[in-house]
């Protein structure tokens, strides 16, 4: 099983944001994966309502494009119409980042704000949109382990065993940031544990993003 990531395509001039559950070295950054309730969805409609970011495959060029509906409720600044200049654009892609890299507290306080003057001009429709997604952006900040670096990016594995069952569990960080876990039971008959894990840890990696630490 492959979990979702947020991709940042900082290889266009004006980078856009998707979700994939493919890591490629495509010069993209890739933020994640998502799990334990974690909504993609969620985190790039955050992106778009706070920092207007793209989140179009729109092939931008020197003509210029009918901006669409995103550009007039406020979610994107419309690179692909020429609304907006590459820095400009440069500044709302490196506010984005840095949410993505776990900063909220510039998120929080623009979707406070929007969400006040929602209310005071009785749409509120709209501000209960902008509760709900500072509820998860408070979700988000529980995940966080207070006992690690802030910007540390491991996984934790447990092993266990019985002598007659195995198990494995896989706890996934990413910037101090608890994003879920994982268990897995062992079917194979293995001449020892260190054997057991090691053949586990070679076969979960063959399919998922390599951390920059280990913790067994």
């Amino acid at each position: 099983k492959t979990y979702p990531y947020i991709k940042a395509n900082l290889n266009e001039k004006f980078p856009n944001f998707c979700i994939t559950r493919k890591i490629k070295k495509d010069g993209s950054k890739y933020f994640g994966p998502f799990m334990g309730g974690v909504s993609c969805k969620d985190i790039l409609d955050i992106l778009q309502l706070t920092y207007s970011v793209r989140l179009c495959h729109t092939q931008i060029n020197s003509k210029p494009k009918r901006e669409c509906l995103n550009y007039h409720i406020g979610r994107c600044t419309a690179p692909c119409a020429h609304k907006v200049d590459e820095k400009e654009y440069a500044a709302q892609v490196k506010s984005a980042l840095s949410f993505l890299e776990g900063n909220y507290k510039e998120a929080e306080s623009l979707l406070t704000s929007k969400m006040l003057l929602s209310a005071e001009g009785e749409n509120f429709e709209l501000a209960l949109d902008y509760k709900n997604k500072l509820n998860m952006l408070s979700k988000l900040e529980a995940k966080r382990i207070t006992s690690l670096s802030r910007y540390i990016d491991a996984d934790i594995i447990a092993y266990a065993t019985n002598n007659l069952y195995s198990a494995v569990n896989v706890l996934v960080t990413r910037k101090g940031i608890m994003q879920g876990g994982s268990s897995f039971a062992l079917d194979e008959a293995y001449i020892n544990d260190g054997e057991a894990l090691t053949a586990f840890i070679v076969q979960y990696y063959s399919n998922h993003e390599v951390p920059s630490e280990i913790i067994v």
